[in-house]
């Protein structure tokens, strides 16, 4: 064989070992998909302390002394990440004020001065201060109370002391207790 078809064989040969290049494009697909699941109702801020003015023996010879605190607008901070509207109540129940040997029971309201709440030693009389509808739109899902009133009476027969008493609230679905 001459030189030139040899050349030409092994060309030949060289290409046909490289192999075949697919022409067709490979195609594959995945389904994606997530599930979004309603949050919680949350009470995300509440009033943390209630420092009512000093009640002198001299107020206290008149009778019984009422004093009032002014809680700021957003002092109550409720979260609706439900994935629905709720109707929701916020309820607050107190212990007996207590100086450690003498008590009273206060006559606690908060919002609104008629709206006394029931003083229980282990917080159980619950009683509803505000009844809301929260929606769950970007920007109405966040509840924030507006400017309220606490109020506090002391009755002419309390002694001298440094008294306290703990407020718990507590969020509940629907109407709550007290209303």
């Amino acid at each position: 064989m001459n030189k030139k078809k040899a050349l030409l064989v092994a060309s030949i040969a060289l290409m046909s070992s490289v192999g075949t290049v697919a022409s067709a494009e490979t195609v594959g697909e995945t389904t994606s998909s997530v599930n979004i699941q309603g949050g919680d109702l949350t009470l995300e801020k509440w009033a943390q302390t209630l420092a009512f003015k000093t009640v002198t023996l001299n107020d206290l010879s008149q009778g019984p002394v009422t004093r009032t605190v002014t809680l700021p607008a957003g002092s109550f901070v409720v979260n609706n990440l439900t994935g629905a509207d709720q109707t929701w109540s916020l309820a607050a129940g107190v212990t007996t004020f207590s100086d450690g040997t003498n008590q009273f029971d206060g006559s606690l309201a908060l919002g609104d001065a008629q709206n006394k709440l029931v003083a229980t030693p282990d917080l159980s009389g619950m009683k509803a201060i505000t009844t809301q509808t929260t929606p769950t739109t970007l920007t109405g899902h966040v509840w924030q109370s507006k400017a309220m009133d606490a109020y506090l009476t002391v009755p002419a027969t309390a002694g001298l002391g440094h008294y306290q008493a703990t407020i718990r609230y507590q969020l509940q679905q629907g109407v709550g207790q007290g209303e």
